[in-house]
C-alpha cells in the first residue's frame, strides 16, 4: 500500500565502530566573556588613584581654581521636602477644583446658554439684577455679554402632512432681548 517514498526510514541503532572527531571550532570561544571595565568613577573617599593625580602641579592648580566639592549624599537631598510639599500641592488643587461655586464672572458654556435663556425672559431690571447674582456674575459684564452673546430660540413649528406623512420643522431664530424699563446710566473712567 504506497511506494518506497512514503515508508518511515529507520536510522541506525548503533554508531559505527569510527567516531568522527570534533571539528577545532566546536566550543571554542572567541575571548574571555568579562564585561569591559568601566572608567573610574568619582569618589568620596581618597584612593591610590587619587593620590597619584595629586602630584601633577598643573593638576592641583587647576582644581585650586575649582575650589572644593560639596558632595551630597542621596538620603539627605530633601527628596522627603519634595515629596511633601508635591502632596501638600496637589490637595490644594483638589479643593480648588472641588469648590461648588465657579469664581465669579466664569460659567460653563452650558451654564451661560441657560443664563441667557433665562436673561431673555426677564423684563426689569432688577430681575435682571436677581439673576446676575444667582450665576455669580457682575451685573455690568452680563450686561456687557448680552449685546453680543445671544442663544438661538425655537420659532413656530410648521406642520404639513403629505401622503399621511407628517412633517415637523422647527427654525432656530436668535431674539435679540427687549430694552429693560429704564436704562442705566453708567459713568466711565479713564485709565
Amino acid at each position: 500500500m504506497g511506494g518506497a517514498a512514503s515508508k518511515a526510514r529507520k536510522l541506525p541503532s548503533a554508531a559505527s565502530g569510527a567516531t568522527k572527531a570534533k571539528p577545532a571550532w566546536a566550543g571554542a570561544r572567541a575571548g574571555d566573556p568579562t564585561a569591559p571595565s568601566l572608567p573610574p568613577r568619582a569618589s568620596g573617599t581618597r584612593t591610590a588613584a587619587i593620590d597619584a593625580d595629586a602630584k601633577d602641579p598643573q593638576l592641583l592648580a587647576n582644581l585650586s581654581k575649582l575650589g572644593q566639592v560639596a558632595i551630597e549624599s542621596r538620603s539627605t537631598s530633601g527628596t522627603s521636602e519634595r515629596i511633601s510639599r508635591a502632596f501638600a500641592q496637589q490637595v490644594q488643587s483638589e479643593d480648588e477644583g472641588a469648590r461648588t461655586r465657579p469664581p465669579r464672572n466664569k460659567l460653563h458654556a452650558s451654564t451661560l446658554a441657560q443664563l441667557l435663556d433665562e436673561l431673555r425672559d426677564l423684563r426689569t431690571n432688577d430681575e435682571v439684577a436677581q439673576l446676575a447674582e444667582r450665576y455669580n456674575m457682575d451685573l455690568d459684564v452680563l450686561e456687557r455679554l448680552a449685546q453680543v452673546v445671544n442663544t438661538p430660540s425655537i420659532d413656530r413649528a410648521e406642520r404639513t402632512v403629505v401622503d399621511g406623512q407628517q412633517r415637523l420643522v422647527m427654525n432656530a431664530s436668535w431674539i435679540r432681548k427687549p430694552k429693560m424699563d429704564a436704562p442705566r446710566t453708567r459713568r466711565l473712567e479713564a485709565p
